[in-house]
């Protein structure tokens, strides 16, 4: 993660977008995490956004690792052919969703995070990640 959080911080103005992020990882301005103790309406229904999409996210990784157990367990490759096996594994699962192709080993789609999961460590947040979070619920929620 350490290596793609420098680089779109290095190109913020370029990327259009944040990473939403756990309770392991400080706000920032490209990662969104959690409100830990929200206190307002806004941040409670930024939360429940927030666990909203990371849950969808959750079960779209385990629906591609279950499809594509062979091609994603213990890649040994360079960064950049990782990225392009991912990149075809994420459009051949695209494929089979829009043509409503069924794989046997696949799991089915039923996983939800719980707040507990979502805030699972607590990680102290640097003033200016604390203050795009903040700006952003304000601006969103």
């Amino acid at each position: 993660m350490c290596r793609l959080k420098t680089n779109l911080e290095a190109t913020k103005h370029v990327h259009k977008g944040v990473l939403l992020g756990d309770g392991g990882y400080p706000a920032s301005s490209i990662m969104l995490t959690p409100v830990r103790d929200p206190t307002t309406e806004k941040e409670q229904r930024y939360n429940r956004s927030h666990i909203t999409t990371r849950t969808k996210i959750e079960c779209l990784n385990g629906e591609i690792k279950s499809k594509f157990q062979s091609v994603l367990e213990r890649i040994r490759v360079d960064l950049d052919t990782v990225k392009n096996i991912i990149f075809a594994v994420a459009v051949l699962h695209n494929i089979a969703k829009e043509r409503n192709m069924q794989f046997l080993d696949a799991v089915p789609r039923n996983g939800t995070l719980s707040l507990a999961q979502n805030l699972s460590v607590d990680i102290p947040e640097s003033v200016s990640g604390r203050a795009f979070k903040t700006a952003f619920i304000n601006n969103h929620f």
